[in-house]
């Protein structure tokens, strides 16, 4: 029985743990690789699997066919940031959208969602971020965004 050598491996690109495996397979045979949903790199940060690099149609997991030919795969990741809202006082409503990780350079627009009783105020600014209106931002690190809501008084 002839058996070729075909190396097979995920890198992980900024993620320092990636085991590169070398497997030994007869062609035709068949080997799961799967990636992590997400890895953290840092407080409010992440990289969460995008795709691999040789196609956009499988999930982290996937079957592969050896072959004839030596083959590399790689997971490929995006950065994401955490984005929490909230608003203040407790109870007085909420912003859309809801707090969670959100692909850096992505765009969101903030709404206000008071609750009844309550109108919308103002933002609070963000004391790690400062210069970025709420209302609208370009995702570029983890940030905070919070709405302050007043009480109708009709």
């Amino acid at each position: 029985s002839s058996r070729r050598r075909h190396t097979r491996y995920i890198s992980v690109t900024g993620v320092q743990t990636c085991a590169l495996p070398i497997l030994f397979l007869a062609p035709g045979s068949s080997v799961t690789i799967s990636a992590p949903d997400s890895v953290p790199t840092g407080p409010g940060q992440r990289l969460a699997f995008a795709r691999w690099s040789d196609t956009d149609r499988f999930g982290k997991t996937r079957t592969i066919t050896v072959g004839n030919q030596n083959v590399a795969y790689t997971a490929l990741f995006k950065t994401q940031y955490l984005v929490t809202t909230s608003a203040t006082p407790p109870g007085s409503g909420s912003v859309f959208p809801p707090t969670g990780y959100y692909d850096e350079g992505s765009t969101i627009n903030f709404v206000p969602q008071p609750a009844e009783g309550y109108a919308f105020g103002a933002w609070v600014a963000d004391p790690l971020n400062p210069e970025i209106s709420p209302s609208s931002a370009v995702i570029t690190q983890p940030m905070n965004v919070v709405a302050s809501m007043v009480r109708n008084t009709v």
